[in-house]
């Protein structure tokens, strides 16, 4: 269906604007007049995008977050949804954010659901917001969805940080590191290797190891970047096959370091996803099927599948979790007196709360054990090339004495 922008007059002699979806001019001139607006504009949408293809536009957590906590406070206030729609897409500032809302109202306004509407923007909305959605518009309990969908988006965003920050350090230490070798090779080594004279052999190891090297990446440098280049193709190429994705990421999860980070924090989006759709009444079987979809790590996935066959062959949670080598005792037993108790919701918001933390922890130890190694490397790195550029200069100085 066509997209038309409009400019009209509002009860309140206000001069708006928007964008409503209309087989034809004539539909469209009768859904503003159905609002009670005068229409002063109406014109089919002629921008580089199609109407469809917002629905491929990624739109920023912060963004959800914010659309999420905004709308809540506007239904709580007793305004309909239509309405807080077309007011948070006044206030957006992103032009695709701003229309993909206004789409959204336009679907709501005609009688749509609500959970249909944000569907047609899956990189926008994921699998789980919909479903909470969809799970609130049949119970009625909207506004206490989007408190929850809010504080998981956020949390989620914040694991995501941590991760990221640990990772920030190390990369740009080998990118640094990498440019500087660069560098030294084609600019530095080769105005001191006249110096060292044609008896290589005479020169002391770290001399002779260091022209070698400049040897290898002047006359092979353009070898080595195309043999380096294929092995990182290969690799991603390998990483987006089944097989090896499954691999890598079960090697990931056994790294030193990086591996019980990731451990962690897989284990705090599954306990946040948990209680988010538990509370909302997603029936336990539908609930593991949204977070598999939700957790990227396949053994993590492949985990889940194996829960959700357990559970439909009649095995509690916690004794089917209880199997597996990533979810931790002390999760499993929190879920079993839980599931005991009848205290589900509050367990898995504890181990939820719990995880976040171990996530934070886990970032800052793993942070503090690379920095020493780190600095360790690059001593050595300074201490190798000042020995192979100073050694023989000594012994030059040292032969004129």
């Amino acid at each position: 269906m066509p997209a038309f922008q409009y400019t009209a007059i509002d009860h309140e002699g206000n001069q708006i604007q928007g964008v409503i979806l209309a087989s034809n001019e004539d539909e469209g001139l009768q859904q503003l007049k159905k609002q009670t607006l005068i229409p002063i504009k109406l014109e089919e949408k002629t921008v580089k995008r199609a109407k469809n293809s917002f629905s491929h536009i990624k739109i920023k957590n912060a963004d959800i977050a914010n659309f999420t906590k905004q709308l809540q406070t506007l239904l709580k206030a007793g305004i309909p949804l239509v309405n807080c729609l077309n007011v948070l897409k006044k206030q957006t500032t992103d032009p695709d954010w701003e229309q993909i809302i206004s789409l959204i109202a336009c679907d709501v306004e005609q009688g749509g659901k609500f959970s249909d509407a944000l569907a047609k923007f899956p990189k926008a909305f994921t699998v789980t917001y919909i479903n909470c959605i969809k799970v609130a518009e049949v119970s009625g309990g909207l506004e206490d969805i989007l408190t929850y969908l809010y504080e998981y988006i956020k949390q989620a965003d914040q694991a995501k940080q941590n991760v990221k920050k640990a990772l920030r350090y190390p990369l740009f230490v080998l990118f640094a590191l990498g440019f500087a070798f660069v560098i030294f090779m084609t600019m530095v080594v080769p105005n001191f290797l006249p110096l060292f004279g044609g008896d290589i052999q005479t020169l002391p190891l770290p001399t002779r190891i260091l022209i070698k090297l400049n040897t290898g990446f002047t006359e092979y440098g353009i070898h080595f970047l195309l043999i380096l280049t294929g092995i990182v193709l290969a690799l991603y190429f390998y990483y987006r096959s089944p097989g090896g994705r499954l691999k890598i990421d079960k090697l990931l999860l056994h790294a030193p370091l990086i591996g019980q980070v990731l451990i962690n924090f897989n284990l705090a989006v599954f306990t946040k996803l948990f209680f988010t759709m538990n509370h909302a009444g997603i029936p336990i079987i539908e609930t593991i099927k949204i977070i598999q979809e939700s957790i990227q790590n396949k053994i993590f996935r492949k985990e889940l599948v194996l829960l959700s066959e357990k559970i439909r062959n009649g095995y509690k949670m916690a004794s089917s979790l209880e199997q597996s080598p990533y979810f931790s005792s002390s999760l499993v037993e929190m879920i079993a007196i839980g599931e005991k108790s009848g205290s589900l919701d509050e367990m898995l918001k504890s181990a939820a709360d719990y995880y976040d933390n171990e996530v934070s922890t886990s970032v800052e130890s793993m942070t503090a054990m690379m920095e020493p190694i780190i600095t360790a490397a690059l001593g050595i790195i300074v201490l190798f090339l000042a020995s192979a550029l100073f050694l023989p200069m000594w012994d030059i100085i040292g032969n004129l004495k």
